[in-house]
């Protein structure tokens, strides 16, 4: 089946009433995505809820214990990712994502008057 962007994949019901509920939704399954649980996490970082902030850290933690595939984290700046790459320095053994790469890029072709390779051409995704 071809990839496909947003559509009406599910029927959302109240746990309740059993009614159908009106207006979009958006589903997560993370024991099969990562960037679901990249979301997850993210959500439960900003939401103001601290008991359901509390339960979905808790269910990623699970989720990570039973060896549930999880997202890449940059070693730089924390966050979840789609991609690192292996630091660009010898002897660094972090990971990067894209937007620490390019940063780094920047400054030091600043300051050293060298240049690291384009985040994308570097070898070695993780």
């Amino acid at each position: 089946m071809p990839e496909q962007g947003l559509y009406e994949k599910y029927i959302i019901l109240d746990a309740v009433t059993r009614e159908e509920k009106e207006g979009p939704y958006f589903v997560l399954k993370p024991s099969e995505d990562p960037a679901a649980i990249a979301a997850i996490k993210k959500y439960a970082e900003v939401t103001e809820k601290k008991e359901l902030s509390d339960d979905l850290i808790n269910w990623m933690g699970r989720l990570e214990f039973e060896g549930v595939k999880q997202p890449p984290e940059c070693d730089y700046c924390g966050e979840l990712t789609d991609k690192v790459r292996p630091s660009p320095f010898m002897g660094d053994s972090a990971s990067m994502c894209k937007h620490c790469w390019d940063i780094t890029k920047e400054e030091y072709a600043a300051s050293h008057d060298e240049h690291i390779p384009v985040f994308e051409d570097y070898p070695h995704f993780k």
